[in-house]
């Protein structure tokens, strides 16, 4: 049993819960297909004697048990205060701090898994390395500027995330494989075309406003990991079906190829409920992963100077 003990500022964000009922779920299921031993995790908010407490913090203070960029930039910060659990505790509950994460809704789920991991014997590089890895754990610090602290609330609260656009894909893609008409098509059209507009809006202000508080790090890293790459293949797929369209009568689209391909890459985008993760946990780790390179590099070209 786990539960959270929330500082008051923070306690109106309804998505703490929701993502950390998930991280329970996430290890609850690795645990059983790829562990030999028994344990349940199960959350509970308010719990009056939990074996795991964590302690929710706007800024969280510590670094850990290993080396961190945060340790070296007054820009950075632990996201998470937590040693790997190696035997069984003399005393519970078992405390661990960690931030909001940006106020990223799925950005504090993973920070969560982390945790949680941490808590039941897996270490940092371990597998799951995607959890595990300790290049998650830090974020823009409030000391450089206080909205910092709300980076990546925008991605995951805002007019567009990627569930709700998978599962636009794959609600298209089975109506046009029913309807092949014109009429169909410009539906695609627009709804696509209307989530990719809100979409853009939302973060053009959101980039500006990284911008102003000094992370223009986290701007690429939205470009590069989503404007670039799933907005991207949104656009394009607009465009395909603009052209199917306009170029052909109701009468041509049923069975054409290009037909075909629209309704392939709407299914693929039906697939990234799966298979990709939140907008604001593509930007932190693109991120993180930057900051982290620069880093390692920084520090060998220390050790090859001596």
């Amino acid at each position: 049993m786990f539960s959270i003990d929330r500082a008051d500022n923070i306690s109106g964000d309804t998505h703490v819960p929701v993502q950390l009922n998930k991280a329970a779920e996430f290890w609850n299921d690795y645990i059983e297909n790829n562990v030999q031993f028994d344990l349940t995790l199960t959350f509970e908010p308010n719990h009056s004697n939990p074996d795991i407490l964590f302690i929710q913090e706007n800024i969280v203070d510590c670094l850990g048990e290993y080396e961190s960029p945060a340790a070296d930039r007054d820009d950075l910060a632990q996201a998470l205060c937590v040693e790997t659990l190696r035997e069984a505790p003399q005393e519970t509950p078992v405390e661990s701090t960690i931030s909001m994460g940006g106020n990223g809704e799925a950005t504090f789920g993973l920070l969560a898994k982390h945790g949680l991991g941490r808590l039941i014997g897996f270490d940092i590089w371990s597998d799951p390395v995607d959890v595990m890895t300790p290049k998650i754990l830090f974020t823009p610090s409030h000391y450089a500027h206080p909205d910092a602290t709300s980076l990546l609330s925008t991605p995951s609260r805002g007019a567009g995330d990627i569930q709700n656009l998978a599962d636009m894909g794959t609600s298209k893609a089975e109506n046009l494989r029913e309807f092949p008409t014109k009429k169909s098509l410009e539906n695609v059209s627009s709804e696509l075309s209307s989530f990719v507009k809100n979409s853009n809006q939302d973060m053009s202000q959101w980039s500006e406003e990284a911008e102003n508080i000094g992370f223009p790090g986290l701007v690429t890293s939205y470009e590069e990991a989503v404007l670039n790459d799933d907005i991207a293949y949104t656009e394009e797929t607009i465009a395909l079906v603009d052209d199917l369209r306009t170029s052909k009568t109701n009468e041509e689209i049923p069975g054409s190829d290009e037909l075909g391909v629209i309704i392939e890459r709407l299914e693929t985008i039906g697939t990234w409920r799966e298979t990709r993760e939140e907008f604001d946990v593509q930007i932190h780790r693109h991120w993180t992963d930057s900051v982290w390179s620069d880093w390692t590099d920084s520090i060998w070209s220390d050790w090859s100077d001596e």
